[in-house]
């Protein structure tokens, strides 16, 4: 049995969508409503699912986990109410969640931005339903899972939340809660809403705000991706403002510990170009191209996509085949 748990405060937009595309997949929806002053709960009945209630306490594992102690399947599925599901994708949902053996199986997570193509990002869409699979942080939040007991899986989802009128209202929300998580008692929480923070800050290029944010998670001395995320977007940031030298010292760090990342090797080879060390730069490109070896959980974003476009430009005379 597979039950979909989702949580939503006015969304009976997106709701007919979301569970429209999971009919035939899922046996159950558990819809937790947090709020919501449209007609959402209304909808929600209307296609099927059971609707309980959480008051928001600005924390969504909070609600989450209300949601997954509502489910009576054997796997969970969470999607968000801006999520659509590949209906083509059924029938193999289906045979994978009947013959794994994993803890959960990740899907590949499709992000439309405006203006832009998509990213795709590996994400845990399915879980099995045990007491200790339970979210943590209030926000950007996960369930700590060993990644090697999760079974990758082709599924698609399509995220529709990244429209232009809504950016500013979730960005705004997220920096408040993000504030609040730095004084959580988790340090890895902290860690995490420091390079979360300064992601935002620098999406709205406040970069003073955002060094400033991922020098504390760099800097944090906790052992985990967070710390090297920043030293990445440290990096990045550092070359945009012509410091050149130190953005490739740090970029060298990342590479002595995780040879072949393919990020660092893309920035790498845009600042030895940039220095006119051509012969480096195609080296560096050339590892990246060969390399599976990722810092961030995506198969691509439209940061790389741009980098390699530029790269084969500028290095090898290439023109991208789209």
């Amino acid at each position: 049995m597979i039950s979909l748990c989702m949580i939503v405060r006015n969304e009976e937009s997106n709701l007919p969508r979301v569970l429209g595309s999971v009919l035939g997949l899922v046996d159950e929806s558990v819809v937790v409503d947090t709020g919501s002053t449209d007609r959402s709960v209304e909808v929600a009945k209307s296609l099927g699912a059971r609707v309980e209630f959480f008051e928001w306490i600005d924390d969504f594992s909070a609600a989450r986990n209300h949601a997954l102690s509502m489910a009576r399947g054997d796997w969970i599925m969470v999607l968000d109410a801006d999520d659509e599901f590949e209906r083509e994708d059924i029938p193999l949902a289906r045979r994978i969640l009947e013959t794994s053996r994993a803890s959960g199986v990740s899907v590949r997570h499709f992000l439309l931005y405006p203006g832009e193509p998509p990213g795709v990002k590996r994400q845990m869409a399915f879980v099995r339903n045990r007491p200790e699979h339970r979210y943590v942080w209030r926000v950007h939040e996960q369930i700590p899972v060993d990644p090697a007991t999760v079974e990758r899986s082709a599924l698609r989802v399509t995220h529709h939340g990244y429209t232009p009128e809504l950016l500013p209202l979730k960005n705004g929300r997220n920096r408040r809660l993000l504030e609040r998580m730095k004084s959580d008692p988790d340090p890895l929480g902290r860690v995490a809403a420091s390079f979360y923070l300064g992601t935002l800050h620098q999406w709205e290029k406040r970069h003073p705000d955002a060094i400033r944010e991922f020098k504390a998670a760099a800097y944090s001395g906790l052992p985990c991706p967070y710390r090297l995320y920043s030293v990445f977007r440290l990096a990045q940031l550092a070359s945009m403002a012509g410091e050149r030298d130190y953005a490739e010292s740090l970029l060298r760090v990342l590479l002595d510990a995780n040879p072949g990342l393919i990020e660092a090797e893309l920035e790498l080879a845009d600042l030895c170009r940039e220095a006119g060390r051509i012969d480096e730069a195609r080296r560096h490109f050339e590892i990246s191209s060969a390399s599976r070896l990722r810092l961030l959980p995506y198969e691509s974003t439209p940061w790389e996509d741009r980098a390699r476009a530029r790269l084969r430009g500028a290095l090898f005379g290439l023109e991208v085949s789209r």
